[in-house]
C-alpha cells in the first residue's frame, strides 16, 4: 500500500493544501517516491510535516492544541488531514478497516479534530471515503405504499415477506431499510442507487485504522539533542529507525529464539504441569499462614520478559572517536545526522534484499541539509533518493538546498509553497513537463549532474531569474560593473544589492535554455533570457523556440550574432580563453562606450539587473522606474523588479522657525508604552519636545535606518504627533466600526507608528504607511486596511505589505505630520539638542501633554477589517 496524496485543511497557517507523492517511473533514472517541499522561511513547510505527524499514530503530537488551529482559535477548525492510498495488495484489501472502503482501487481516510462545545474540549473523528448504496424510494414511504408503488417495490416487498415471518409495521424502521438494501443487492433490484460519502469510524475502532497506517519516522531540523538521537526514547528518530530494522532482523536470530526458549522453561517451573518442588513448598507455606486469617490460598507465577517485544529500546548505540566511547547525544549535530544517515543507508540495503512485506515506512525529514558539510549533504540526498526509489520508504522533506531537487527527473515531486493574501498555497506539477522532448530532459540532466546549483531558480522568492546561454555573459556582467566603478559611474554596494536580486543561471548552451523555460513556465516563475543570435541556420530553430516559450519578446535579449560582435564590433582574435579576453576588452573600454544610451553593453547590463544605470550611480537618489529602457528591434526589456516609488513629497515640510523647542528626552518616556517598554528600531532613542502653532504638541525625532527608504531616508528629522488609538480584535458582541470613525484618527496614506498583535505586548513598533479601501455597497460598512513598508527589499509582511484582518489588533502611538527641511535637519545633526533648546525663543506657557485625537476606549467593532 502506497501513500499517494495528502490533504491538509485548517492546520496553523495552512488553509487548504494538497500534496501528491509521485509514483515511481522506471523510465526516468531519478524518479522516486520522493517529495521536496520548498519555499521561503515561515511559509508553512514544517507545518505540513507536523500535520502528517498529527494524523500518524506513531509520532507526536497525538492530539492538537490551541496553537495548531488557525489564528490560535478553536472556532476556526476543524483540522482535517486526509490520506489517500493506492497500490493496495490483496492483504491490504482484506484488512478490516479497508475492505469495505475501497473506491476505484484507492483507500481514503480522514482524521478530523474540532471543538466539542458541550464538553469544551477537542475531539477526534476518523472517517473513510467509500461507496454506499441507497434505495430510490420516496421519502417516508410506508409499508402499505411499498406494496403499491411500483413493480420494483412490490418485488422487493414480496421477497422481504418470504424471508421474514412477520411483516414490518406501517413505518419502515432503519433496520428494515438495511434489510431491504441487502435484498435489493442480492436480486439486483433497479431501485439500487450508488452513493459516495464519508463514513465515520471505519473498521469499528480506531486501532484498526491506525494499524494500516505507514510507520512514520520524523527527523526534525532542530530539537533537543537527547530526544532526537537517543535509542532509549520511543519518539526519537534513532529509536524508530532501529526498531524498524532490528525487529525484522534480530527477532529471527537463533540467539533470540534460544533466549525465548529459556524464558519459557523458567516460566514452566511455576505452571501447574511442571511446578518445581521449591515453588510448591513455598506456595504451601504461604497458604498455610494465610489460612489462619481467611479461607484463601496463594499461588506464585512468573512472567519472563519478552526481549523481542522492544529490541530497539534495549539496544544501546555508542560511537567511538579514537579511544573515546560516547553516546550519540554527546556528539555534534553533524555527527548525529551522519549516524542517522548511516542507519538509513543500512535500512535501505536490508529492505532491498528482504522479501518480507512488513509495514510501509514514511520518512519525514526537515531540512536534511542541516549541520552537514556540502559533500555529506550530497550523500544524504543520494541515500534518501535510494530509499525512495527502491521502495524501502516514501520520503517527504522540506529543504532550502538546491541539492535535493531534480528538475529533469523529479520535477513532479517538487512542491513550491508560497503565501498569497496571508495564506499558504502549494504549486505542484504532476504531469511530465517534457513529454516527448526527451532530448531536452537529457540536456537538463547532463547540466544538473555537472552543476546542481542551477536548481536555485526555485529559491528566488520574489527575485528575478536570468537565463544565460554561457559563462561569457556572467563574466561580462561583473566586468562591466568593475569598469563603471573605476569610472565613478557606479556605487559598488548598490550594484551588489541589485545583483543579489537576480538569480543568474548558466545554461551552458542555447538548446538547454528551452528545458529551463519549460520548468519555469510550469511553476509560474518569472525569468529573462540572454543568448546569441548566431549565424548558423541550425540556430534559427532554437531562437524561435526560445521566443515562443518566453511568449513575450521583451523577456528576451539577443546579442547581434554573438556577444563579442555585439560588444566590440568584431570577433575575438581566437576562441581560446574567451571569457578572459572579454573581461580584458571591457576593462579597456572608454566611458562613452559603456554609458552611451545606444551602447550594447549598457543595454545588456540594464536588462540583466532590471534597473537603469543611473539608479546605481554613487550619491544619487535611486529614481523610479516608470518607463522601459529603450532598445533596438532585436531586443526589448521587461522589468520584473518592483518599481521604486517616491513618497517623500507627500510629507509636508515644516520649517524649524515655526517650532518652539523643549527639552530632549528618551522617546519611550514621551510616548505611552506598555510595561515591556517601547522599541522602535527605525527611530533614534532621543527625541525633542516641540510645539507647532497649528499642529500643537509634537516630537522631533531622527530616522535611524533605511527600512522606509522610499518615504523616509536615514537622518531625516520627522515630526511625530503622539496618539494612543487601538483597533481591537474581533468581538462577536460588538457592532461594526465605520470607516469614517476610523478616519477620525488615521487617514489614508498616513505614516503611522504602529504595532500588530503580539508586537503590542512586546512593545515593538514600526513606522508604516496606511492605505484604506472602501468596499461598501448599498450602505454596507465593508472596508480594508493595509500597512506598507515602503521598501521593495524588505522581508516584512508579504513583500512589504500586511493586510489587517478582523481578528488582528493594531495599536497606533503616533503619526508623522511633517519633516524638517534638510538644512534644519543638518542643524539638528551638527548641534546637540540642548543647544537648540537654549536657542528657542521662549517656552510655552502650558506644559507638554500628550493628547491623543481619539483616546483609548472600547470600540464597537464586529467586522472591523473584513477580508477582501
Amino acid at each position: 500500500m502506497r501513500l499517494a496524496e495528502i490533504e491538509i485543511r485548517n492546520f496553523k497557517g495552512l488553509g487548504n493544501i494538497t500534496i501528491t507523492i509521485p509514483a515511481l517511473d522506471p523510465s526516468r533514472p531519478g524518479s522516486a517516491n520522493f517529495v521536496s517541499i520548498i519555499g521561503r522561511n515561515n511559509v508553512g513547510k514544517s507545518s505540513i510535516l507536523q500535520a502528517i505527524c498529527l494524523a500518524s499514530p506513531h509520532v507526536p503530537p497525538t492530539a492538537p492544541n490551541e496553537d495548531h488551529f488557525p489564528h490560535r482559535s478553536l472556532s476556526r477548525g476543524p483540522i482535517e488531514v486526509t490520506l489517500t492510498f493506492d497500490n493496495l495488495t490483496e492483504t491490504d484489501q482484506q484488512e478490516h478497516a479497508i475492505r469495505a472502503h475501497i473506491h476505484e482501487g484507492r483507500y481514503r481516510v480522514r482524521k478530523r479534530w474540532h471543538l466539542d462545545e458541550d464538553e469544551n474540549k477537542i475531539v477526534r473523528a476518523i472517517e473513510a471515503y467509500a461507496p454506499t448504496e441507497t434505495l430510490d424510494l420516496p421519502k417516508d414511504i410506508t409499508w402499505a405504499q411499498l406494496l403499491q408503488h411500483s413493480a420494483a417495490t412490490i418485488a422487493l416487498a414480496e421477497e422481504y415477506k418470504r424471508r421474514h415471518d412477520k411483516p414490518p409495521r406501517n413505518k419502515l424502521s432503519p433496520k428494515v431499510i438495511d434489510a431491504l438494501k441487502d435484498i435489493a443487492r442480492e436480486i439486483n433490484s433497479p431501485l439500487r442507487q450508488p452513493n459516495l460519502e464519508w463514513s465515520t469510524n471505519p473498521g469499528g475502532i480506531s486501532p484498526n485504522v491506525d494499524k494500516v497506517f505507514p510507520r512514520v519516522i520524523f527527523l526534525p531540523a532542530q530539537t533537543e539533542t537527547k530526544s532526537a538521537i537517543s535509542s532509549g526514547i520511543k519518539d526519537s528518530a534513532l529509536y524508530q529507525i532501529a526498531d524498524a530494522m532490528f525487529t525484522d532482523e534480530l527477532s529471527k536470530h537463533k540467539a533470540v529464539r534460544t533466549f525465548k526458549a529459556a524464558a519459557d522453561s523458567l516460566t514452566h517451573l511455576f505452571s501447574d504441569l511442571g511446578k518445581h518442588r521449591i515453588v510448591g513448598n513455598l506456595e504451601s507455606e504461604i497458604s498455610s499462614r494465610l489460612g489462619r486469617f481467611i479461607d484463601l490460598t496463594a499461588e506464585l507465577d512468573l512472567r519472563a520478559p519478552d526481549v523481542t517485544a522492544d529490541l530497539a529500546k534495549m539496544t544501546s548505540i555508542w560511537v567511538k572517536d579514537g579511544v573515546l566511547r560516547t553516546s550519540p547525544e554527546h556528539q555534534g549535530h553533524g555527527a548525529q545526522r551522519a549516524l542517522v544517515l548511516s542507519l538509513l543507508h543500512l535500512l535501505a540495503e536490508k529492505k532491498r534484499h528482504s522479501q518480507d512485506a512488513s509495514q510501509a515506512i514514511l520518512l519525514l525529514v526537515e531540512e536534511p541539509e542541516a549541520y552537514l558539510h556540502p559533500q555529506m549533504c550530497r550523500k544524504m540526498r543520494d541515500v534518501l533518493v535510494d530509499i525512495a526509489r527502491n521502495s524501502v520508504a516514501q520520503v517527504i522533506c522540506t529543504t532550502h538546498s538546491p541539492v535535493f531537487l531534480d528538475l529533469a527527473d523529479r520535477h513532479d515531486g517538487i512542491v513550491l509553497l508560497r503565501k498569497a493574501e496571508g495564506e499558504a498555497q502549494a504549486l505542484q506539477r504532476k504531469e511530465d513537463l517534457f513529454g516527448g522532448a526527451s532530448e531536452q530532459r537529457e540536456r537538463l540532466r547532463m547540466l544538473l549532474n555537472f552543476d546542481p546549483t542551477v536548481n536555485e531558480v526555485f529559491f528566488t522568492g520574489g527575485q528575478a531569474v536570468c537565463l544565460f546561454e554561457g559563462d561569457t555573459e556572467l563574466v561580462a556582467l561583473d566586468a562591466i560593473a568593475e569598469r563603471l566603478e573605476t569610472l565613478s559611474r557606479l556605487d559598488r554596494q548598490k550594484y551588489l544589492t541589485a545583483r543579489r536580486d537576480v538569480t543568474t543561471v548558466n545554461c551552458r548552451g542555447k538548446w538547454t535554455i528551452r528545458a529551463f523555460q519549460r520548468v519555469l513556465n510550469n511553476f509560474n516563475i518569472g525569468y529573462r533570457v540572454v543568448h546569441d543570435r548566431d549565424r548558423e541556420t541550425a540556430a534559427e530553430g532554437a531562437n524561435s523556440k526560445i521566443l515562443e516559450l518566453a511568449s513575450d519578446p521583451s523577456r528576451v535579449h539577443i546579442h547581434c550574432e554573438n556577444i563579442e560582435e555585439a560588444f566590440f564590433g568584431a570577433p575575438l582574435k581566437s576562441d581560446r580563453d574567451k571569457p578572459w579576453q572579454i573581461r580584458k576588452n571591457i576593462q579597456a573600454m572608454s566611458e562613452a562606450d559603456l554609458t552611451s544610451p545606444s551602447s550594447a553593453l549598457r543595454k545588456f547590463f540594464e536588462f540583466v539587473l532590471g534597473c537603469k544605470l543611473e539608479s546605481l550611480a554613487p550619491n544619487i537618489q535611486a529614481q523610479a522606474i516608470d518607463s522601459p529602457i529603450e532598445q533596438d528591434t532585436t531586443s526589448s526589456t521587461l522589468f520584473s523588479q518592483r518599481a521604486r516609488r517616491n513618497h517623500r513629497e507627500r510629507i509636508a515640510t515644516v520649517s524649524a522657525s515655526s517650532l518652539k523647542f523643549h527639552q530632549s528626552e528618551q522617546l519611550s518616556v514621551l510616548l505611552p508604552t506598555s510595561r515591556q517598554g517601547l522599541r522602535v528600531p527605525q527611530l533614534e532613542r532621543q527625541a525633542i519636545r516641540v510645539v507647532h502653532t497649528v499642529l500643537g504638541d509634537l516630537l522631533a525625532v531622527r530616522i535611524a535606518d533605511e527600512s522606509m527608504r522610499d518615504t523616509l531616508a536615514p537622518a531625516d528629522v520627522v515630526l511625530l504627533k503622539p496618539m494612543d488609538f487601538l483597533l481591537p480584535c474581533y468581538r462577536p458582541d460588538a457592532s461594526i466600526m465605520s470607516l469614517a470613525s476610523f478616519k477620525q484618527s488615521v487617514d489614508n496614506e498616513d505614516i503611522v507608528l504602529a504595532a500588530v498583535n503580539e508586537d503590542i505586548a512586546d512593545g515593538h513598533y514600526d513606522l508604516r504607511r496606511v492605505t484604506l479601501r472602501d468596499h461598501g455597497k448599498h450602505g454596507s460598512e465593508r472596508w480594508s486596511l493595509r500597512l506598507h513598508a515602503d521598501n521593495p527589499e524588505t522581508r516584512w509582511g508579504d513583500r512589504g505589505t500586511m493586510l489587517i484582518y478582523k481578528e488582528d489588533a493594531v495599536r497606533f502611538l503616533g503619526k508623522v505630520v511633517g519633516r524638517l527641511p534638510e538644512e534644519d535637519g543638518d542643524a539638528l545633526r551638527r548641534r546637540p539638542a540642548e543647544a537648540l533648546i537654549a536657542a528657542a525663543l521662549r517656552l510655552p506657557e502650558k506644559p507638554f501633554v500628550v493628547e491623543p485625537p481619539n483616546p483609548l476606549q472600547q470600540i464597537d467593532a464586529t467586522n472591523v477589517i473584513p477580508k477582501t
